[in-house]
């Protein structure tokens, strides 16, 4: 079933067809985007927002994750029937996936392990490579929190083989945009951009969601900023704003962090804040710790010389925040607002 199917479904509030056009063979048109489309047929299936079948929480759940609202992403897989979900094992599979990465986004190392390693186990119990797929891709965000960067290595190229395997071409997208996230978070911003060209070239291929292809944007734009490609950069990114504003992406707070690092980089303090404080306005409302860290530990930086005070009050924020990324941009932030200061 296609997407088009699901939207007569939910044209015609016919419950039967809403839950056929999202089961058997996982069509990846219905997974990343469409999330109003998916909230519509929830609420035709559970009006009074009981428990959802496998197959619409997880797509709906991954629709939210992919979008960046990661706390509602949780919200929707903790209503799966759960007497259903033991008799749908593909649809269980990508479930704990989605769950996996969404608690990965919150920076829940201890649950999102236990949401990936329970997928793993499911995806190859089900024999479906593109559960298969998804499960490893948890499996390498997972080991990123646990700073295991040769087995989150090794999670991608299985993750990736599997994807293949099984045609998925979003998901082999989401990792190539993944391993040049890697190759940025190294210094080998050369060896991000083939990774991130083929991301983007694959998203387009099928028409991916604007929040999708906007994540490679970014991402390329980090790799351009790198290597001092400031005006091929900025390009990116206000393509990548451009995309997500229009969406009404919580994505779109990344961008903003980025577009507020290059102004930095550049010594434009006051263009960068602008951008880091709309960023940080975005990763409050959605839970995101992925926007949160770096927008406030990039607002201490281009706010050290003019108000010591407020830049350390935001290194104590970013330091005391949970997050999928780490330590290294608020500790930064620290040294740098420490040298200011003598």
């Amino acid at each position: 079933m296609t997407s088009s199917a699901l939207e007569r479904a939910v044209a015609d509030g016919d419950v039967d067809a809403i839950v056929r056009a999202v089961s058997g063979p996982t069509d990846e048109t219905l997974r990343p985007g469409e999330v109003a489309l998916l909230e519509r047929a929830a609420a035709l299936v559970a009006p009074t927002g009981g428990p959802l079948p496998t197959s619409i929480a997880w797509r709906l759940g991954y629709a939210l994750h992919q979008a960046g609202s990661f706390a509602d992403a949780l919200d929707v897989y903790d209503r799966v029937d759960a007497d259903e979900a033991r008799d749908n094992p593909v649809d269980t599979a990508f479930l704990l996936s989605s769950r996996a990465s969404s608690l990965w986004a919150t920076g829940d190392a201890a649950a999102s392990r236990a949401a990936a390693d329970a997928a793993l186990a499911a995806a190859q119990a089900s024999g479906d490579d593109a559960a298969v797929a998804a499960a490893w891709v948890s499996q390498a965000l997972v080991c990123v929190l646990e700073g295991d960067l040769d087995a989150n290595l090794v999670a991608y190229r299985k993750g990736l083989a599997a994807a293949e395997r099984a045609g998925d071409v979003l998901t082999q997208a989401r990792i190539h945009n993944n391993l040049g996230s890697r190759c940025n978070s190294e210094g080998r911003y050369t060896d991000a951009l083939p990774y991130l060209d083929r991301a983007i070239a694959l998203a387009e291929s099928v028409s991916a969601p604007a929040p999708v292809r906007a994540l490679s944007l970014v991402t390329r734009g980090d790799a351009l900023l790198g290597l001092g490609r400031i005006e091929e950069c900025l390009a990116e990114l206000h393509l990548a704003r451009d995309l997500t504003r229009t969406s009404e992406s919580p994505l779109l707070g990344l961008a903003l962090v980025a577009i507020g690092d290059a102004n930095r980089l550049c010594g434009n303090a006051t263009q960068a804040a602008i951008a880091y404080r709309e960023a940080l306005v975005i990763a409050e409302r959605t839970g995101n710790a992925q926007v949160a860290v770096p927008a406030l530990s990039g607002l201490a930086r281009a706010l050290v010389v003019d108000d010591v005070d407020e830049a350390h009050g935001l290194v104590k924020r970013a330091l005391d925040q949970p997050s999928a990324i780490g330590q290294v941009d608020p500790l930064l932030a620290a040294g740098w607002v420490c040298l200011a200061t003598g």
